[in-house]
């Protein structure tokens, strides 16, 4: 989908982003500047979220530090996630089986 004149800037730049390669939103990390704001995009920002480590195959990895993107990097993470979710949820007593 192309910009259009309608569209907002958050929107342009959503697209160009949704599209980059991982490589390229690895790396997006210096200061950008969004409706008069610096601020930091790409995975090697630091945001929490894009600095989670999961493991896969023995190998501690997160957005960040993933030298790719693919299936099973995707599957980890999300186990990792969805693991944490639960750890949150549990009630007293409780214990991942």
């Amino acid at each position: 989908m192309r910009a259009s004149a309608g569209q907002s800037h958050a929107q342009r730049l959503q697209l160009g982003f949704g599209r980059s390669p991982f490589e390229k939103k690895q790396k997006l990390a210096k200061d950008r500047s969004f409706l008069g704001h610096k601020i930091n995009i790409g995975y090697g920002n630091k945001l929490s979220l894009n600095s989670l480590s999961f493991d896969l195959d023995g190998q501690a990895l997160s957005l960040a530090t993933a030298p790719t993107w693919n299936e099973a990097l995707i599957k980890a993470r999300t186990e990792k996630l969805v693991e944490m979710v639960i750890r949150a949820n549990l009630l007293p007593g409780e214990s991942i089986v």
